[in-house]
């Protein structure tokens, strides 16, 4: 009844009464109020007195006199920091599995990844390298193929670029010089399309280009469907079939180091890959560095947890670690 007694009123004046409980609020929460004043009531005392107000009334412009602000509205949970992003166990497992065998056939034996693929898959890639950069490897053959719709503005090249089917993307692979990549070192995200039964794998890394020694960053986007048995795919042992891929490659970033480098004391032991993937983790997480530069930091540092933390608040005062490093979950 209160609702459609009172649907119209949006001031309400309550200054020089009882009321103690902020709970007795929530009778008017249904409404869309402009304009509360409690002055002179116990709830005003309250520290959390206007953040609960305005939590309870999204719509309301001042409270005792005084505009609502931002800092009157409760802060929003920021959901945990984390190095990798799954929705569930079985699909990261799934997609270490898969990249795991995708990247070692790319590095040894590229021709036999074609079977992953279908006539219907779609690959396409961008370069971007950043001024000053090591400019060394085979960067022609990347900006050949750089689909970058920002810089190229011809329909027909960028059309072009967009690689259709097996024997397209084969051909390109072709082109692309041998590489190493670095699986364990990777930032790897995995969900299911929405609406769809396909995964989406994205894979934020870096690999070694064999010739010239050169490093590149770089982040591959893969939409997978499960092979259909008896397809070429499942013949060949692909659990799974790409859709879509999108690689993006670009200067290495390498995690800046102090001058002269400190003198970081050995541990007296190697930690373990176990180990070494927790201290990771555990140093992601309080630096908001992404895993590979974290694991840099830290291999940089021989280890030394204290000493890479050190090292990793200097540089951060200095202003040398780009953005580019930090996690943007």
């Amino acid at each position: 009844m209160l609702r459609y007694s009172l649907d119209h009123v949006m001031n309400f004046n309550f200054s020089n009464n009882r009321i103690s409980d902020l709970s007795e609020l929530d009778y008017l929460s249904d409404l869309t109020l402009r304009e509360l004043v409690f002055i002179g009531n116990p709830i005003a005392l309250q520290p959390t007195y206007r953040m609960e107000v305005a939590r309870r009334f999204p719509d309301l412009q001042i409270l005792d006199s005084k505009p609502i602000g931002p800092e009157d509205f409760p802060p929003s949970p920021i959901p945990p920091l984390r190095p990798n992003f799954c929705d569930a166990q079985e699909r990261q497992q799934f997609a270490y599995k898969f990249l795991q065998k995708y990247l070692v056939a790319f590095d040894s034996e590229r021709s036999s990844i074609i079977n992953a693929y279908t006539l219907e898959s779609r690959f396409s890639t961008t370069f971007v390298t950043d001024k000053g950069s090591n400019t060394r490897g085979t960067t022609k053959t990347y900006q050949r193929s750089s689909r970058n719709l920002k810089k190229t503005k011809n329909v027909q090249k960028n059309i072009s670029l967009l690689f259709h089917g097996a024997d397209q993307i084969n051909n390109y692979f072709k082109l692309f010089p041998t590489t190493s990549h670095h699986l364990t070192s990777s930032t790897i995200d995995t969900f299911l399309a929405p609406g769809s039964n396909s995964l989406i794998i994205i894979v934020h890394g870096h690999y070694l280009e064999k010739l010239f020694n050169t490093k590149r960053s770089y982040d591959r986007t893969f939409i997978l469907a499960a092979a259909t048995p008896g397809s070429e795919a499942a013949k060949n042992g692909w659990e799974a079939t790409i859709l879509n891929e999108q690689l993006h490659i670009r200067s290495y970033l390498r995690f800046p180091r102090l001058e002269p480098q400190p003198n970081a004391t050995p541990v007296a032991q190697a930690p373990t890959e176990i180990n070494q993937e927790a201290l990771v983790n555990q140093f992601s997480a309080a630096t908001k560095l992404k895993p590979e530069f974290a694991r840099e930091c830290l291999s940089n540092n021989a280890w030394d947890y204290n000493q890479a933390y050190e090292v990793f608040q200097k540089l951060l005062t200095q202003g040398s670690i780009p953005e580019t490093m930090y996690h943007h979950h």
